[in-house]
């Protein structure tokens, strides 16, 4: 029920930076009028004053943090994605939300991400802060991107274990390892929608339980 509250629930927020993180890929930071109730994990959808798309964002921000961030590809050149790279600092947006329940279970099981490229957003929020709670639970991070991978300064410090593959065989044997040795553990997958078909594939003939895996099919890609 919360969750259908939060979607109605709107901001306020102030474009403050983009910052380039990669190729197209780019970070945008904005300032809240008011406080925003955020979950590590969580998305927000994203409304520019002109703009006749509205788009769904994973926040790649911690709650911790003073700004609301979300990272993403730019090459598309969509409408709104025009839109949002030709915003100037001090101009205002709305996020509705945030919304959505890939966060973290309230229990102290393992907690395994896979992540994809720029699926990675909601992954830097949930591993920030799980760092900034000490929360107890080890945290494992595969992220498999060709080259440069987005976050990962940020990601390596505060995962519990780490692994970054460059290839897609290079992330199945990592990610086969892992399931193997962490049959307990929750499965979090962000990533395109075939990324997130094929690894929930692979972690099911890894006996894995349906029920352990939690899905993120790249909402803002």
């Amino acid at each position: 029920m919360r969750h259908v509250f939060a979607f109605f629930r709107r901001s306020k927020l102030e474009f403050v930076e983009k910052k380039h993180e990669k190729d197209d890929v780019y970070t945008y930071s904005f300032r809240p009028q008011r406080p925003v109730r955020q979950i590590a994990g969580q998305h927000g959808l994203f409304m520019i004053p002109g703009a006749i798309a509205v788009r769904p964002f994973s926040l790649a921000s911690a709650p911790e943090e003073q700004l609301i961030k979300i990272g993403t590809h730019i090459g598309s050149q969509s409408t709104f994605k025009r839109a949002l790279d030709g915003l100037q600092p001090g101009q205002h947006i709305y996020m509705q939300g945030p919304y959505l329940d890939f966060t973290f279970q309230d229990d102290e099981r393992p907690v395994v991400m896979l992540a994809q490229g720029i699926g990675i957003t909601p992954f830097r929020s949930m591993l920030l802060h799980a760092q900034a709670t000490s929360r107890k639970a080890p945290t494992t991070l595969i992220h498999v991107e060709e080259k440069d991978h987005t976050y990962r300064a940020e990601t390596e410090k505060a995962a519990t274990k780490s692994l970054y593959p460059t290839t897609v065989d290079g992330f199945q044997k990592d990610a086969i390892k892992v399931a193997v040795g962490a049959k307990n553990a929750w499965f979090y997958l962000s990533g395109s929608p075939r990324f997130v078909k094929e690894t929930t594939k692979l972690l099911l003939g890894q006996g894995v339980q349906k029920r352990a895996i939690k899905k993120d099919s790249f909402l803002g890609y």
